[in-house]
């Protein structure tokens, strides 16, 4: 059983408690920042997404809070991803790195 654990949560960061600067995992919060999202624009979206999945996957958070920002991006991030594989569509292969990644802001 310890293996198995092991092997499960070797590659997740460690959670520290959030810094001032960091994401705001509030239910308030979360319902602003997701309605202030630029979804016209599938670059700025999927980038400002991104980061906020990286920030707020090292903070310690309830799982309540956690759950309700996984819930609250699952659609955008779904269409997100579509139009993603449209944007790329009858490129040629291989994609250069900039459409191959996403840098932060």
């Amino acid at each position: 059983m310890q293996a198995t654990e092991h092997t499960l949560f070797k590659n997740l960061p460690e959670q520290t408690k959030p810094e001032k600067s960091a994401f705001n995992l509030q239910m308030s919060a979360v319902d602003t920042w997701f309605d202030s999202l630029p979804m016209a624009n599938i670059r700025v979206a999927t980038k400002t997404i991104y980061n906020a999945l990286k920030s707020t996957n090292s903070q310690k958070a309830s799982y309540k809070k956690r759950l309700y920002f996984l819930e609250k991006i699952h659609q955008p991030i779904t269409e997100l991803a579509s139009n993603l594989k449209k944007l790329n569509l009858n490129r040629k292969l291989s994609l250069s790195l900039k459409n191959t990644s996403v840098s932060p802001l």
